[in-house]
């Protein structure tokens, strides 16, 4: 593996452990949440309701940036890594740069961001 890619792994795997640090924390204040709800008289439901759903999507969210990360390992370790799965060319580095996980070039991207 060259230097690059080291240091992509590195970057990729300290997101992994941030991220995957975030998704517990989401989890504890979320149990902590419901364990209010369950024992206090004068909490809102509404409010209980909202709490309730944004921490739900923020752990999917962070949950679905931990699977492109383990992506972008899984093809480091195939080989596969900088290659655009679309049209095989490879990626630049610069956007791998900036987005370690990505998985396409800059151009299919745009064009499969375009057409959904």
């Amino acid at each position: 593996m060259n230097d690059f890619n080291d240091r992509m792994r590195r970057i990729l795997l300290e997101e992994r452990a941030k991220l995957t640090g975030n998704l517990l924390l989401e989890h504890q204040q979320f149990d902590e949440m419901i364990h209010q709800h369950e024992i206090g008289d004068s909490i809102d439901e509404v409010s209980t309701t909202i709490d309730k759903n944004l921490l739900e999507r923020l752990g999917a969210n962070i949950f679905m940036s931990v699977q492109r990360i383990d992506v972008a390992l899984a093809r480091m370790e195939n080989g596969t890594y900088g290659v655009c799965v679309k049209c095989g060319k490879m990626i630049d580095k610069a956007r791998l740069e900036v987005l370690p996980e990505a998985s396409m070039c800059i151009d299919c991207q745009k064009s499969t961001t375009h057409h959904r």
